[in-house]
């Protein structure tokens, strides 16, 4: 933890249902995996892309992000885990190449978009992320993120979700490449988070979209 002080006791950690392996600490971390989805370009869903047998070219569709840059509609997903929660990127990305800070792939265009989940309650462990395969956002050339904590159905502490959205920020601009901005969405408990957040961490949200808010 950085801020968030001591952390709630029991934890359970649940990488290996989610994708992991089984965790080497009670941090739950577990080494990072990758894994690839294309847009097929005639029925317009994501399906698995293997980069050691990829589906014809021509199955695969092509998308123009706001910055005018036009790709393969291909997405590279990272799961991982931190703050002992289970974190998923999402970003259009060429399989054969790689990823450096100072030299980011022209698909991204330096924005986030950070979903947030509804709900409350204190399950005492990780879980599933929310999936980012969000085509509106990837599709124009978004990195999609969150983490397991940002969920409020599964961890009802907004300090914590702070941090989570404060450690996945910094590992982005660490791998990725610098930030230009970072926008929130979420619905109900998503909502709650986005309002805290924005209005007691200053910096970690430049814009938020609370959707179905409640008057308390």
């Amino acid at each position: 933890p950085v801020f968030a002080g001591p952390q709630v006791q029991p934890w359970i950690c649940k990488n290996t249902s989610n994708g992991l392996a089984a965790p080497s600490d009670a941090q739950c971390n577990s080494p990072t995996v990758f894994s690839f989805r294309y847009m097929n370009a005639t029925t317009h869903t994501f399906q698995a892309y293997d980069p050691a047998s990829p589906p014809p070219a021509a199955s695969i569709a092509t998308t123009t992000t706001d910055q005018g840059v036009t790709v393969p509609y291909i997405v590279r997903v990272e799961r991982g885990a931190m703050d002992r929660g289970i974190y998923d990127l999402a970003v259009l990305s060429n399989p054969a190449a790689g990823w450096q800070p100072w030299a980011s792939q022209s698909g991204w265009n330096h924005k986030v978009l950070y979903q947030f989940g509804g709900g409350t309650a204190p399950h005492h462990s990780n879980g599933a992320p929310i999936s980012n395969l969000v085509d509106m956002a990837l599709s124009r050339g978004f990195l999609v993120a969150n983490n397991s904590l940002n969920t409020r159905g599964m961890n009802s502490n907004d300090v914590v979700s702070a941090e989570a959205v404060m450690m996945l920020k910094e590992h982005v601009a660490e791998t990725y490449g610098a930030i230009r901005y970072t926008i929130g969405t979420g619905c109900s408990g998503g909502s709650i988070q986005q309002y805290v957040i924005a209005a007691d961490y200053p910096g970690l949200l430049d814009g938020i979209q609370p959707n179905c808010s409640y008057q308390d």
